[in-house]
């Protein structure tokens, strides 16, 4: 490791170590042993048995401090230790080099680091982002608490399933439910008419819409548990099996007492039959296999409500109902929001005026007779850049291997600042947080 101090270089300084020979503080960020195997690499692996990891889950660096985001604690010592006072030394030189530039011929010195000063605005905009959502939060914490409280338990349900998107139920699966229950609503009326103590269409009516309503909910119940067959009877949770056997038992009775009135009434719509058939001397119908062939419809009614049900339910049953309450959330904080947007607004629009400014001095600077060499001193620092940020995710991937070779299953919290406040925690899995590059900050 290089003990080196974190220094502002002038220009002048610059110039004179480049004329003569010595070293320049790019020469020496160039100069870190980076490649995998080396010295630095081999002192960021050796750290990850000793992550600071409370039961598998690692906070990292958020967006708003002076480290790059995404960081674990033993990744923010090493870059601390080893990188970042090279760095600092590095960009300041880089930088130096283009503000000595001359824009055009007159305008000396007014030449700027374009994506150091892109960067800075970006961080500008989310600090203020993080200003007025604070703001925002002292004057409705109420209604801010609520929504926080819902993303978290969406955030942490999310990281438990992959970080998929979960299958939301639709609007139209409780017309297509109706439809069954109308479906077997006509198939069971005549027959329904023919029970004795029926003695009116009323009452007749009132049973056919009661049974169709049983079976339909029968197959909503038993496609809900079916596509939920791991959440109830593959978990660690007793509970959740008991509740899934009682779901089935639940949906069983609805459908078998449905059923065995069904198959009572036929027995009365196929008796007269029979009757008519003896007497006239020709052959009766079968009475049992009568009965079965008419319930059948039935049971198809029944297996189209629970095929439904079965595709269009999500295999977590707390998934989309958390959805659901994260969106309520949202959508009762959004209707108090009309003040903060008119903030957000201006902030967007004070960036995008930055940024203009930015590009355009950026396209104006490469009139300048240094710009071709200050542009390769820039690739150079970046190339720098990549190489720490492969050993980084080199270590990303073996701090995730350690923690599970201790048996945890690694979660990882970080910090974020949005637009709409909307997810200030967030909590990735193993493969989201390898799959998220850290980039270090201009």
């Amino acid at each position: 490791m290089t003990d080196t101090t974190e220094t502002t270089i002038s220009p002048s300084t610059a110039a004179e170590a480049s004329r003569s020979g010595t070293p320049t503080a790019l020469d020496n960020y160039a100069d870190l042993d980076l490649s995998k195997g080396g010295t630095l690499d081999r002192l960021l692996m050796d750290a990850a048995e000793a992550e600071e990891c409370a039961d598998g889950v690692c906070h990292l660096t958020d967006e708003l401090g002076a480290d790059p985001p995404g960081l674990s604690p033993q990744m923010q010592a090493w870059l601390s230790a080893n990188v970042t006072p090279l760095r600092t030394n590095a960009l300041a030189y880089v930088a130096s080099e283009f503000g000595a530039s001359t824009i055009g011929k007159t305008q000396v010195g007014q030449a700027t680091l374009v994506p150091a000063e892109l960067a800075a605005a970006e961080r500008k905009r989310l600090a203020d982002y993080a200003r007025i959502n604070t703001d925002f939060r002292r004057n409705q914490q109420k209604l801010v608490d609520k929504r926080d409280f819902q993303a978290a338990r969406f955030q942490q349900l999310r990281a438990e399933e992959g970080m998929r998107d979960p299958d939301m139920t639709p609007p139209w699966y409780y017309l297509a439910l109706a439809f069954v229950v109308i479906l077997e609503a006509m198939i069971n009326f005549e027959s329904l008419m023919q029970l004795p103590f029926v003695q009116s269409p009323a009452y007749a009516l009132g049973m056919t819409i009661l049974v169709g309503a049983a079976v339909g909910a029968a197959a909503h119940i038993h496609g809900e548990v079916l596509q939920q067959y791991d959440y109830y009877f593959r978990s660690h949770d007793d509970t959740r099996a008991l509740q899934g056997w009682r779901n089935v038992a639940i949906g069983g009775a609805l459908l078998t007492a449905s059923v065995a009135l069904i198959a009572w009434s036929r027995y009365y719509y196929i008796l007269p039959q029979i009757i008519l058939a003896e007497q006239t001397g020709s052959s009766p119908p079968n009475l049992f296999l009568s009965i079965a062939f008419m319930t059948a419809s039935n049971m198809i009614v029944y297996g189209v409500g629970a095929f439904l049900s079965f595709k269009l339910h999500d295999r977590n049953p707390s998934y989309p109902k958390v959805k659901k309450a994260l969106d309520r959330a949202e959508q009762d904080l959004s209707r108090v929001t009309t003040a903060i947007n008119a903030q957000l607004k201006r902030t967007d629009a004070v960036h995008a005026q930055d940024v203009v400014r930015i590009e355009a001095t950026g396209r104006s600077q490469k009139a300048s007779p240094s710009h071709k060499e200050n542009s390769a001193k820039l690739a150079r620092f970046e190339s720098v850049d990549d190489r720490v940020e492969a050993a980084l995710a080199r270590y990303k991937a073996a701090l995730v291997k350690s923690m599970r070779g201790r048996g945890l299953t690694p979660a990882f919290v970080q910090e974020r600042v949005t637009r709409d406040d909307a997810a200030r925690t967030e909590t990735l899995s193993a493969e989201a947080f390898l799959g998220r590059p850290v980039k270090l900050r201009m």
